[in-house]
């Protein structure tokens, strides 16, 4: 049995009813969704202490999945820095609809409706996808 953890970025913690954030960088918290035969086996907080520093919030937040040792990861947009780091560390990352809940994201990701991104882009419109 695979165990996949996933990380999904939160502008709060509200748990597997938390709204996704288009902010990669700069949102308070992930949420680490632990899945074994697409089953969640465990969903924890952590802070995203790379919100707080002045530049490369981006980078900052994806070396902290890294360290954190993630396979997956669903994000509404993020851009190059990140992405090629978590690329480069062979995570997979999964783009999310712009306004969805934890549960939901999940639940397409187990079913494999969410596309792999391909290329950075930013949610709020500053690169196209």
């Amino acid at each position: 049995m695979k165990t996949i953890s996933e990380v999904r970025k939160l502008p709060e913690d509200k748990g597997l009813e938390s709204m996704a954030s288009a902010h990669f960088g700069n949102v308070p918290f992930f949420a680490f969704i632990e899945l074994e035969n697409k089953q969640v086996r465990n969903v924890y907080v952590k802070v995203n202490r790379a919100a707080r520093i002045a530049r490369k919030r981006g980078i900052g937040a994806a070396q902290f999945l890294v360290d954190e040792k993630v396979d997956v990861v669903l994000a509404g947009g993020m851009g190059e820095g990140p992405f090629h780091l978590l690329r480069d560390n062979l995570i997979q990352i999964c783009v999310l609809p712009e306004r969805v809940e934890l549960k939901e994201g999940i639940r397409l990701f187990n079913e494999n409706k969410l596309e792999r991104m391909a290329i950075p882009f930013e949610m709020n419109g500053t690169n196209d996808k």
